[in-house]
């Protein structure tokens, strides 16, 4: 089994619901959404935002038994919340289960493994997403509109603490797996 089942709802919730690329609704239809994982990324963002999308239906929270996860037709969607070095992997054998996948970042540890997921994804015409809660902040999409533009070199100022380097150059790294010229 599931564990637990909650109740609640939620819908657009990092692009999916409604979006180009995710899934489409029709009047009155809910999906029904499971997260793996039950850490700090879970309760403070991705179970909130989830019962706050009224197109969304939290069904599970479950931390080692997936097997009902990926076998329950109810739930279309899966985030995966866990400790990094399982993001793949845990992504793969959802997508195997035909579910739709947001990805706590990191997305995956190499390249060669995202690549791999994305391309299953596209096989199996399901959606794949990493969430990241900063893309839209100005100083990411100054970033990347930059390297839209053709910049290939950047001056960093830390003025967040320490973190502004390695987030700014998560936003690289994810332009240019986006296939960005560059």
């Amino acid at each position: 089994g599931v564990e637990p089942r909650l109740a609640g709802g939620f819908a657009q919730y990092a692009g999916v619901a409604g979006g180009p690329a995710g899934l489409r609704l029709k009047s009155m239809t809910r999906i029904g959404a499971a997260i793996v994982g039950n850490g700090m990324a879970t309760r403070v963002f991705h179970a909130p935002y989830i019962r706050a999308t009224p197109e969304l239906d939290l069904l599970a929270v479950v931390t080692r038994e997936v097997a009902g996860v990926w076998a329950d037709p109810a739930i279309a969607l899966v985030v995966i919340a866990t400790p990094s070095s399982t993001h793949a992997q845990l992504a793969r054998e959802a997508l195997l289960a035909g579910k739709h996948v947001v990805v706590e970042k990191p997305f995956a540890l190499d390249v060669g493994e995202a690549r791999g997921l994305v391309e299953l994804a596209q096989q199996r015409g399901l959606m794949l997403t990493a969430f990241h809660n900063r893309r839209w902040d100005s100083d990411f999409l100054a970033v990347r509109a930059a390297l839209e533009a053709g910049a290939r070199w950047f001056v960093l100022c830390d003025t967040n603490g320490g973190t502004l380097p390695s987030e700014v150059g998560r936003v690289v790294a994810e332009v240019i797996a986006a296939g960005i010229p560059g």
